[in-house]
C-alpha cells in the first residue's frame, strides 16, 4: 500500500481491495448523497450497477446534465455537490474532466476523492461492472445487516 497525492487529495492505493474498503467506499457515497450530493454516471447500466450495490442517492446521466447546461447555463451547478462516476477509459475520464470544470465554473463542488478512491481500490474500469465486485465470492458471508440492494 502507498499513498498518492492528486489534486490536493491524499488517497491510499492498494494492490488488492478488501470488502471493508469497498463497503466503506459505498458508505461514503451514501453519506455524501444524504447531504445532497448528486452522482453523475454515463448511462443506465452504470446507474443499475450502483443501485445493485446498494447506492440509493440521486443519480443523473451525463447527457441530462449536458442538456440542462445547454438550456439553462452553468448556474444549474451553483451551491450543489457532485460525485462523478463516469468510466475510467479515455472517453469517460475526459468526460469527467469536462464536467468537473463546468461544475466548478458554475459554482458547484465536485467531491473528487470518491472517484480517486474508486480507482485506488482497483475497481472495474467500467462502472457498469461494479456490481460484479459486490457479487464476487469475496463478499460471501457478509453480515446480513449490510445490504447491497437487490437486482
Amino acid at each position: 500500500m502507498h499513498i498518492i497525492y492528486k489534486d490536493g487529495i491524499y488517497v491510499m492505493r492498494r494492490k488488492h481491495k478488501t470488502r471493508v474498503d469497498v463497503i466503506e467506499w459505498i458508505s461514503e457515497i451514501e453519506n455524501a448523497s444524504k447531504e445532497g450530493a448528486i452522482i453523475i454516471v454515463e448511462g443506465k447500466k452504470d446507474r443499475d450497477s450502483l443501485r445493485s450495490a446498494g447506492i440509493s442517492g440521486r443519480i443523473v446521466y451525463v447527457k441530462d446534465i449536458e442538456a440542462l447546461v445547454k438550456k439553462e447555463g452553468l448556474s444549474i451547478f451553483k451551491g450543489k455537490s457532485f460525485i462523478i462516476l463516469t468510466d475510467f477509459d479515455r472517453e469517460g475520464s475526459e468526460m469527467a474532466s469536462k464536467i468537473s470544470r463546468e461544475i466548478e465554473s458554475g459554482g458547484g463542488r465536485v467531491i473528487k476523492w470518491i472517484r480517486y478512491q474508486y480507482r485506488a481500490l482497483g475497481l472495474p474500469d467500467k462502472v457498469e461492472d461494479f456490481y460484479k465486485v459486490v457479487d464476487d465470492d469475496l463478499y460471501r458471508g457478509l453480515d446480513k445487516s449490510i445490504s447491497f440492494g437487490e437486482r
